[in-house]
């Protein structure tokens, strides 16, 4: 997959739980918070992918949640789609939780959501970056501000972080599993 593509890709990923939670919180009347998921390419490149909800936070359950995917299907693309806090005016790292703290305990603060999709080439390495930041209206629906994408050779910042850095440790296990099975993709 090229940068295009994989930008492309990406950008597709994050439109579809744009339109799912829009959806969601339409049809429940109020606000609904989305579950982490993967999607996975397989070999082949199709556009058809597994999609699977991850039980708690990634950082924790990713890691064995990847090594049983892997007893299945060797993915190519990898896309992580979460949901977040995020605040503008703040630089550098938070702790856990610090942000959703403050969302709920000040009405002033200018902390928003953010839905946002990671995405790796299995093989290449190139990473994607794409996200978008809302509000909830009066009616608990989302009101989506523009979407915003970055990859690592335009935005070195892509590859820091939690999120990076447990993206490139699924890629590093799916080429060992690969190397040390004998066989690339099933």
């Amino acid at each position: 997959m090229n940068a295009k593509e994989l930008r492309t890709s990406t950008e597709e990923k994050l439109r579809m739980f744009v339109d799912m939670k829009t959806t969601l919180s339409r049809k429940h009347r109020g606000p609904v918070d989305l579950d982490p998921h993967l999607i996975l390419i397989p070999q082949g490149g199709t556009t058809d992918g597994l999609i699977t909800k991850l039980p708690g936070h990634p950082n924790e359950t990713m890691p064995t949640a990847w090594l049983m995917m892997l007893e299945k299907l060797t993915p190519t693309v990898v896309f992580l789609v979460t949901e977040a806090f995020a605040k503008p005016s703040h630089s550098g790292p938070a702790e856990r939780g610090q942000f959703a703290k403050e969302f709920r305990t000040d009405p002033t603060t200018d902390i928003k959501e953010l839905l946002s999709v990671t995405s790796i080439d299995i093989k290449t390495g190139m990473m994607g970056y794409a996200h978008v930041m809302f509000k909830n209206d009066d009616r608990g629906l989302p009101k989506f501000e523009d979407l915003t994408y970055a990859d690592a050779a335009s935005d070195p910042d892509v590859t820091y972080g939690a999120v990076p850095a447990m993206m490139s440790f699924l890629r590093d296990a799916t080429i060992y599993r690969t190397e040390t099975a004998g066989s690339v993709g099933t």
